[in-house]
């Protein structure tokens, strides 16, 4: 903790996932680049620990059918986007019947809002789409997924572990730009296209280069999150160093 204004903080434990935000959350968060472990976080260690049977359990609970490919889209939330009860909402330029019948019958879109979003899209399920907003386990929506769609969301670095195709859907970027800001450049970071209209991301959806898409999320994760699978356990290695233990 801080002993006074200005302190370094060199005792609260921090995880990064790689050593480019670590140098982020020294500078925000005023601490000492030590105190900031270069470990991922303890949260995604369980994206290792997947069962072909634990896997088809979460399938048959969504009512995802045998040979579908699964979609899972997840948009962040923009906190300057407010209904008429203050509550934070999105609305992706998106005609779900347009895609169900682009893709067709062997993909199934999963969307999972951001926590913070109160609204989201009027989404009616059906065998093709399905809201999984209030889904219990993020990790496991992650493990049955094909690939990932998202925006500007820190679920890139988390799914990237898995090395799956991912696609950007940026509808919004200038505005998001402006008034959020980001870290990365997205055009030339991310490892894929930025989309702006829907039509673009089915486009790469239905003509993916699957190994290429492969090569580019491994790229993306050896820069990204290169230290997943193990976090968890140097987390307890550095509170019982800390400690003299």
């Amino acid at each position: 903790k801080y002993t006074q204004t200005g302190c370094i903080d060199s005792f609260t434990i921090r995880c990064s996932q790689s050593e480019f935000d670590r140098e982020i959350f020294a500078r925000i968060f005023h601490a000492s680049k030590e105190s900031i472990l270069l470990s991922d976080l303890p949260r995604n260690d369980e994206l290792f620990t997947y069962t072909q049977e634990r896997l088809s359990e979460i399938r048959e609970s969504l009512g995802i059918a045998n040979g579908q490919i699964v979609i899972l889209y997840t948009p962040t939330y923009r906190e300057y986007l407010r209904n008429k009860n203050s509550q934070n909402y999105i609305a992706p330029p998106i005609d779900l019947d347009k895609w169900e019948k682009e893709l067709g019958s062997g993909y199934v879109l999963l969307i999972r809002a951001h926590y913070a979003v109160s609204e989201a899209l009027d989404i009616k399920e059906s065998s093709f789409v399905k809201d999984v907003s209030t889904y219990s386990s993020l990790n496991d929506l992650y493990a049955i997924s094909t690939m990932m769609i998202s925006d500007y969301s820190s679920t890139y670095f988390d799914y990237s572990i898995l090395d799956r195709p991912m696609l950007c859907f940026a509808y919004d970027m200038e505005e998001y730009v402006e008034k959020r800001g980001l870290y990365l450049d997205m055009e030339k970071d991310l490892p894929c296209k930025v989309c702006k209209h829907e039509d673009e991301v089915i486009a790469e959806i239905l003509n993916m280069d699957m190994a290429a898409a492969i090569a580019a999320t491994m790229s993306f994760h050896n820069k990204y999150a290169p230290y997943a699978g193990h976090a968890s356990k140097m987390v307890v290695d550095n509170i019982l160093l800390k400690l003299g233990l």
